[in-house]
C-alpha cells in the first residue's frame, strides 16, 4: 500500500501542472496582444543582436546540438514518465540452475 500513494501523488501533480503551463502560455499571449509594439520591437532587437552571433559558424553546430539534445532528453523524458516500471527482470529458467548447481 505504500507504493500506490507516491504514485497518486505523481498523477494529481501531472494534472496540476497542465493548467499551469496553460495560464502561462495564455498569459504570455495576452501580454502579446497587449503590448504588440513593444514586442514587435523586442523581437526585432533580439534578432539583430542575438541571431547573428548563434548561427556563426561554429556557433551554429553547437546551437543545433544542444537543441537536438535537449529534444531527445525531453522526448527521453516524457516516455519514461508514461511506464510505470523500468526493470525487466528476467525469469530464470531450469536448465540454467542446474548448471550453477552443477559447478
Amino acid at each position: 500500500m505504500g507504493r500506490e500513494e507516491p504514485q497518486q501523488d505523481q498523477e494529481q501533480k501531472r494534472r496540476g501542472i497542465g493548467p499551469f503551463w496553460l495560464g502561462i502560455l495564455s498569459g504570455l499571449l495576452l501580454a502579446g496582444i497587449i503590448f504588440h509594439r513593444a514586442v514587435l520591437e523586442l523581437i526585432v532587437d533580439f534578432s539583430d543582436s542575438v541571431l547573428p552571433v548563434l548561427t556563426m559558424p561554429g556557433l551554429l553546430e553547437i546551437t543545433v546540438g544542444f537543441i537536438g539534445f535537449g529534444i531527445v532528453l525531453l522526448i527521453n523524458h516524457l516516455l519514461r514518465r508514461e511506464q510505470d516500471d523500468e526493470w525487466v527482470v528476467l525469469e530464470d529458467s531450469e536448465d540454467e540452475n542446474s548448471r550453477k548447481d552443477d559447478r
